[in-house]
């Protein structure tokens, strides 16, 4: 007897059939209205940068090295009053004399100040700390005329200010005092 087997055949896996979402309805697109480029404001003009000093610029000098160089002719103010005092006053017995002595010491201060800005356009504690006054005025006034209006009348002005006009060294750009602007000069490094 013939056996005869039953084969059925194997049907192949049906993949599963995915639902198909219908799509949103389109939305309406906004029509694009042109833009207009932006203009740029003026550019303004460039500021410059004090802290790095360029190759040719002047470095001007700050108010703690101008102090210091005060510092140091004031101590050769102070020994050149004290041997003119204990040549001419050295009997300072009244009060009349006392005030003689410091008013010839003034004179002395100004007379020191006055010439060496004028001959040398720094004092030597100026020259000690390699400072130097300049003019920045463009009509180059003379130098006894600078140092008239700088020494005399600007240290005058700078009194009266109770020293506030040598205070503004530190916030000025080109840190100058009042004493510097009147004359129209600064004081910078060599």
């Amino acid at each position: 007897m013939d056996e005869q087997t039953n084969v059925t055949p194997v049907a192949e896996p049906t993949p599963p059939v995915m639902p198909v979402e219908p799509t949103p309805p389109a939305t309406p697109v906004e029509p694009v209205t042109p833009v207009e480029p932006e203009i740029p404001a003026r550019p303004e003009a460039p500021q410059a940068d004090l802290t790095k000093p360029e190759l040719n610029a002047p470095h001007y000098a700050g108010g703690w090295i101008r102090f210091l160089a005060v510092i140091i002719d004031g101590i050769i103010l102070a020994v050149i009053a004290w041997i003119i005092s204990m040549i001419f006053f050295s009997n300072l017995s009244t009060l009349d004399d006392a005030s003689v002595a410091q008013n010839v010491q003034r004179l002395i201060s100004i007379i020191y100040f006055f010439f060496f800005i004028a001959l040398k356009q720094q004092t030597p504690g100026m020259m000690v700390l390699k400072l130097r006054t300049i003019s920045l005025d463009t009509n180059q006034r003379s130098w006894w005329l600078i140092s008239l209006l700088r020494e005399v009348l600007g240290t005058l002005v700078c009194g009266i200010t109770l020293g506030i006009g040598y205070l503004i060294i530190f916030w000025t750009p080109k840190k100058q005092g009042l004493h510097d602007y009147i004359a129209g000069t600064t004081v910078i490094r060599e």
